[in-house]
Parts: C-alpha cells; structure tokens; sequence
C-alpha cells in the first residue's frame, strides 16, 4: 500500500481548517524536535504508513499542541463531495446520532435544542453526504456503520510544556474528549508523584533522554473512536484534504 503523510500546519480555507499562529520559543522547540525525532521512541510509536499530523488545530476547546491520526488510506477513495459543506452542527448531529443508535425527527430536536428547520437542514445534508439512512417504517434517522463512515483508526493528542506542572495534565486530561489516546510531552524525566498524577487520569507521558532521544514514562488509557464531534472533525479534514489534493489514490 502506498505510504503517506500528510501535515497541517497553517490554515487551509479549501477545506475549513484553522490553526493558531506558531509561537516561538522553548515548547515550540520542543514541539519541533519531537515532530522530527520523536514520532517513534523508546516504548510507542507513532509512525504509520498513512498518517496525518496537525499542528496546533483549532477545536472547541482550544489548540492542542499535536494531533496525529493513523487513518485507513483507502476509506477515502471513495469520499463524496457532499460531504466537503458539513459544518460543525452536522457533525454534532452526527454524532449524536451514534451515541442513541437511531432517533426521530422531535429527539434530535429536543437534544440538540435547535429549530426544525436547524435539524431538517442538517439531517438532509448529513442524507446527501451517505452518512444517515432514514427507517421509513420508524420514522427515524440512524447513521450507517462506523466503519463505513469514519477512516480513522488511531487519534493521538500530544500537549507539550517545558515545565512538569498541573497544566500540561489538566490539557491532556482535556484533550481525551476528541483523541483514542492523549500525551503530555516534557524536556524532561517527571517526577514519581507527576508520574502518579498522569496514571490517575489517564493521561500517558513521553519525556526527552539525557541523549535527546524520547521515551514513554507512562502509558495512556485507550478510548474509543469517534469519542465525540471533534474527533469527526479530524476525519473530515483528511478527507477533505485528500480531495482537494486530487484524490487519496
């Protein structure tokens, strides 16, 4: 299978992807060396034959550092330009719709607290984008099978900080509502209670060796995918990335 890694980096309007402006400075170094050197180390690895870096991505909750996503290459050689023009309430409702199995009309209204116009707008572009079927019988809308919806098989946050303090856990603990797995990155060993801290919420940790290689201290929790709407949002950035790109074969 043909190998392939994709990055995004600076805002990208052809497909409605934001990032924050680059900082520089001691975590942007580190940012950049683990980018570099980092992606494998000593006890994980990150690398992939299809692979999708973002670098500081703006999601609802802010600009993790890293987002990688090891995705299955040949889910998008079949995307549909319909789903180029989902916004963010699609999304929404999309995964909504796959956290209840099925809903009518009036529970995606009342769930969602929108208009019925909002929801029948969305509900028929989410139809044209292949992605719901309506049970005729039921008078519900239900998605298809993840599988044939969602590429991603692996989705890695990494928030780096140069200092081993409560922040960089409280982000990556954070960043666990969109991401199968969340990292914190320091320049340095973490101490035994810091240690403890990341294992009590989840939280893996990846430090730099005295030979500037990287190793993981700690383990992350798994979660699975898609864990809410912004772990759709990377999909479709992939997708849509690969498209606009001239297709993913």
């Amino acid at each position: 299978m043909e190998k392939r890694e994709i990055t995004f980096k600076v805002c990208d309007a052809r497909i409605g992807y934001q990032s924050r402006k680059v900082t520089l400075g001691p975590e942007h170094d580190l940012v950049s060396d683990f980018l570099r050197n980092g992606l494998d180390g000593a006890g994980y690895s990150f690398h992939s034959d299809q692979l999708a870096i973002f670098i500081e991505p703006r999601i609802d909750s802010g600009f993790p550092d890293i987002v990688l996503a090891e995705f299955r290459l040949g889910f998008y050689n079949h995307w549909t330009d319909a789903r180029n023009g989902l916004t963010s309430n699609e999304l929404k409702m999309l995964s909504l719709l796959y956290s209840l199995g099925e809903a009518d009309f009036d529970m995606v209204r009342s769930t969602m607290r929108i208009s019925s116009a909002s929801v029948a707008k969305s509900l028929e572009l989410l139809y044209d984008a292949e992605l719901i079927e309506r049970d005729r019988v039921k008078r519900k809308w239900k998605p298809l099978p993840i599988n044939e919806t969602f590429g991603i098989k692996r989705l890695v946050a990494v928030e780096a900080k140069v200092c081993n303090n409560q922040d960089v856990l409280e982000q990556a603990a954070l960043n666990r509502w969109f991401a199968s797995e969340s990292y914190a990155l320091t320049p340095t060993k973490p101490d035994a209670a810091f240690v403890e801290r990341a294992k009590r919420v989840g939280v893996g940790m990846v430090s730099v060796t005295r030979q500037r290689t990287f190793r993981r201290c700690v383990k992350p929790r798994q979660f699975a995918l898609p864990s809410s709407y912004a772990s759709w949002q990377f999909n479709e950035w992939i997708g849509r990335r690969l498209s606009a790109d001239g297709g993913s074969r």
